[in-house]
């Protein structure tokens, strides 16, 4: 009867039964979308199925979205944003010694218009150049994303170990 009932998402789960003293109890209940299991016996003891508690839900989402934003390829982004401003930097240029041919009417304002342009391009390129604020911001804001992560996930683990110490702080902090 027990393998139907965990066939169909009967599982346990650890949950707070009181805050303060940091008491936990295990909730029997039905979760019928949880994935398949089976009772099984592990080291000659059986073991019930579970499902993560609220907490562990939580921090697996957290670290989930927290490795995506490490993947974001910021470096990429910069070199392949310097290499287009260069590009049409050096078409700028190709097109205002092409310019030359026109006839004297409209040298003067295609010269204008492309040195507006290459104005243009040259403040493009410096706020997103290699040495620019904003490559350097988005260089320190990986930087100190990856430390936050680091960080979270300390505290995820010292949690888990000790569950309580968000409660009451941390054991050698009593005096």
């Amino acid at each position: 009867m027990i393998d139907k009932l965990i066939a169909k998402g009967f599982r346990a789960q650890l949950k707070t039964g009181n805050l303060l003293t940091g008491q936990l109890y295990v909730d029997l209940a039905n979760y019928p979308d949880a994935s398949p299991e089976e009772l099984r016996t592990e080291e000659g003891y059986t073991v019930f199925p579970t499902i993560p508690a609220p907490f562990e839900q939580i921090v697996n989402r957290v670290d989930n979205i927290l490795k995506k934003v490490e993947q974001v390829p910021f470096d990429k982004i910069g070199k392949e944003l310097q290499a287009a401003v260069e590009s049409l930097t050096k078409t700028l240029d190709e097109i205002k010694d092409m310019s030359g041919n026109i006839n004297n009417e409209t040298i003067p304002k295609i010269n204008a218009a492309l040195d507006q342009m290459q104005e243009a391009m040259e403040g493009v390129e410096s706020t997103l150049g290699p040495d620019s604020a904003l490559n350097y911001n988005a260089r320190q804001v990986t930087n100190e994303l990856s430390m936050a992560i680091r960080s979270i996930r300390s505290l995820l683990e010292y949690l888990e170990r000790d569950p309580q110490a968000l409660l009451l702080g941390k054991e050698g902090d009593k005096k």
